[in-house]
C-alpha cells in the first residue's frame, strides 16, 4: 500500500522518534468518557466526607453510599456536602458513636450553655444582696482578675449599674410576693419591728404572716422604712398606713402584733379605729392588737440585768482577760484542766445590745466558776472579779433567764406558727417565777419580783387568746388546759371557776 498525504484516524505513517522520557499517556477524548463521569474524571474528591462514602452513578443522578449504614443520598455537585456531614454525625451505625453517649439522654451536655450577659448580671446582683457585699465589690481590681478567666466575655459593671440590678431585682420580687398576698383570700397578721442603729434613726420593719393553701406559715417582708425624727404614734401610723396601701393590705389585715412602748401602743390603736371607720374590723374584735412575746421577754431581760448591773460589769472584765489573746486563752485551759473542768464552751464576751448573748456568757462562766476563784487568788489582774456571793447573784439571774432563753427560741420561729406554743412557754414562765423559793431572801425577791410584775403586765393581756389556740392544736386540745389550769391554781378553785 502507497502512503498517502493525510493521516489515517490516529495511526501515523513516518515513524516516531525513541525518546529517554516514559511515555506519556494518550489522552481520552470526551466522547470516549461516559457523561457522568466526565466531572469527577475532571475534577478529584477533595472533601474529607468522601472517606465516609462512595460516588456512584445509575446513568441518571450521581449518589453517595454511606460506608456504615448503606443509606443513599444525593451527591449531584448542586447540593452540596452539607447534607452529607449531617448524616455521618448522626449515624448510628459510624463506629465511633458507640463509644459516646446516647443523644436523648445528654441533650443538654452535648451543647455549651450560650452566654448571656444580663443573666450573669442578675446572679451577680443576687449574690451582693445574699451577702450583703458592698457595691463597690465590682470595681474591686482583684475581683475583676478573678471574673476574667471565669467568663472572659462577660463585661464586668460598675456601681451604679449594680444599683439598678439590684433594684430591678427587687422590683421583680416584689412583684411576685405582691401576686401571692393578692391571691390569698383570708386574713393577713402584721409584725411591727423597731430597729435602731448607733449614729443613725430608727427604721420599722413591717412583715405579713399568712396561711398559703398548703397549710404552710408564708413569713413576707413588706416594708423597711426610716422613721424620721421626733417619733410618735403619727409617723408610725403614717408609716404603717403607706406601707399596707402600697401593697394593697388595707382590706386584709386582721392583726397588727407589736412591741409595747408609748408612741406604738397610741399609733396601733389610731389604725384600728381607721379600720373601724372603713368597717373592715368589727367594733367586737379584741384581739387586733398582739403584744410580741419575744419583746415582752427581751425587755424583762433586759430589766433583770439592770438590778445586777455591777455584778455583770466584773464577770466581762475577767471574761476579757481570758479571751484577750491566744495566750491568755491557752493559760486558762491550762488552770481548768487542773481544777478539774471539762474544756467545752469556754466563756466568751457577750454583745452588750442582746440579752441572751449575755445570758450566754453568765452561764459558761458559771461552769468555770473554779477556775475563775483560782485565778482571782493567784494573779492580781483578776482580784476585781466576782465575790463568792456575787457568783450565787449570777446563779440566781441565770437559772432565772434559762426559763425565759427557751421560751424566746420557741416564739421565734418562723416556719411554722407559735401561737399554739405560746401557752406552753408561758405557762412555763409563769410556774417559775410563782415558786415560793424564790421570795425566801431579799436578794432573790429584786431579780425575781420584778420580772414576775412585768412578765404579768404582758400575759394577762394575752393569756385568753394563747388558751384558745392551744385549745385549737389537736396535740393538746381541752384536756391540757385543764391540766395546766388545775397544777396550777388546785382543783377546787378551777372548778368554781369552770362552773
Amino acid at each position: 500500500m502507497e502512503p498517502t498525504d493525510k493521516p489515517t484516524g490516529v495511526q501515523l505513517a513516518w515513524p516516531i522518534k525513541q525518546s529517554s522520557r516514559p511515555p506519556t499517556p494518550a489522552r481520552t477524548s470526551q466522547a470516549e468518557v461516559p457523561k457522568g463521569e466526565q466531572s469527577s474524571a475532571k475534577r478529584r474528591k477533595t472533601s474529607d466526607i468522601w472517606n465516609h462514602f462512595t460516588k456512584t452513578n445509575d446513568g441518571t443522578t450521581t449518589k453517595a453510599i454511606c460506608l456504615s449504614c448503606g443509606s443513599t443520598l444525593s451527591a449531584q455537585s448542586s447540593a452540596g456536602t452539607n447534607h452529607l456531614w449531617r448524616h455521618h454525625h448522626r449515624c448510628k451505625a459510624e463506629p465511633r458513636q458507640s463509644l459516646l453517649i446516647p443523644r436523648q439522654s445528654v441533650s443538654q451536655l452535648d451543647r455549651m450553655p450560650r452566654f448571656n450577659q444580663d443573666a450573669i448580671r442578675e446572679s451577680l446582683a443576687k449574690m451582693i444582696v445574699a451577702l450583703q457585699f458592698p457595691f463597690s465589690m465590682v470595681e474591686d481590681q482583684s475581683f475583676r482578675e478573678f471574673v476574667a478567666p471565669l467568663q472572659p466575655k462577660f463585661k464586668m459593671i460598675d456601681q451604679a449599674t449594680l444599683q439598678e440590678d439590684c433594684m430591678n431585682l427587687h422590683k421583680k420580687r416584689k412583684a411576685v410576693i405582691a401576686k401571692q398576698l393578692d391571691e390569698q383570700h383570708g386574713k393577713i397578721a402584721l409584725t411591727v419591728e423597731r430597729w435602731s442603729c448607733q449614729y443613725t434613726s430608727s427604721y420599722l420593719k413591717i412583715s405579713a404572716q399568712y396561711i398559703n393553701p398548703d397549710w404552710k406559715l408564708i413569713n413576707r417582708t413588706i416594708g423597711f422604712r426610716l422613721l424620721p425624727e421626733p417619733i410618735d404614734e403619727n409617723v408610725i401610723v403614717e408609716c404603717i398606713t403607706n406601707v399596707l396601701e402600697d401593697w394593697k393590705l388595707v382590706n386584709k389585715c386582721g392583726s397588727i402584733t407589736a412591741e409595747s412602748s408609748i408612741s406604738t401602743d397610741r399609733a396601733v390603736k389610731k389604725i384600728r379605729e381607721i379600720l373601724h371607720e372603713r368597717q373592715i374590723l368589727e367594733p367586737g374584735e379584741g384581739y387586733f392588737h398582739m403584744g410580741c412575746g419575744a419583746a415582752a421577754i427581751k425587755q424583762i431581760a433586759q430589766d433583770a440585768f439592770k438590778t445586777t448591773q455591777e455584778v455583770i460589769t466584773k464577770l466581762r472584765q475577767v471574761v476579757r482577760l481570758v479571751t484577750y489573746s491566744d495566750a491568755s486563752e491557752e493559760s486558762f485551759k491550762e488552770v481548768a484542766i487542773n481544777c478539774g473542768l471539762p474544756l467545752t464552751n469556754i466563756p466568751s464576751r457577750d454583745i452588750v445590745d442582746r440579752w441572751d448573748s449575755t445570758y450566754s456568757m453568765i452561764s459558761d462562766a458559771l461552769n468555770f466558776q473554779r477556775a475563775f476563784e483560782h485565778l482571782q487568788a493567784t494573779k492580781p489582774e483578776y482580784l476585781d472579779g466576782p465575790t463568792a456571793t456575787e457568783w450565787l447573784h449570777l446563779e440566781t439571774i441565770k437559772d432565772a433567764l434559762e426559763v425565759f432563753h427557751d421560751a424566746a427560741g420557741s416564739l421565734s420561729s418562723t416556719d411554722s406558727p407559735s401561737a399554739n406554743r405560746s401557752y406552753l412557754s408561758m405557762k412555763k414562765i409563769e410556774r417559775y417565777l410563782s415558786k415560793p423559793e424564790h421570795y425566801e431572801n431579799n436578794h432573790s425577791i429584786n431579780i425575781i419580783s420584778p420580772m414576775a410584775n412585768a412578765f404579768e403586765k404582758y400575759w394577762g393581756t394575752i393569756q385568753e387568746f394563747s388558751e384558745i389556740a392551744s385549745i385549737l392544736d389537736p396535740r393538746l386540745k381541752l384536756q391540757y388546759l385543764e391540766f395546766s389550769l388545775v397544777k396550777q391554781h388546785g382543783a377546787a378553785v378551777i372548778q368554781e371557776n369552770w362552773q
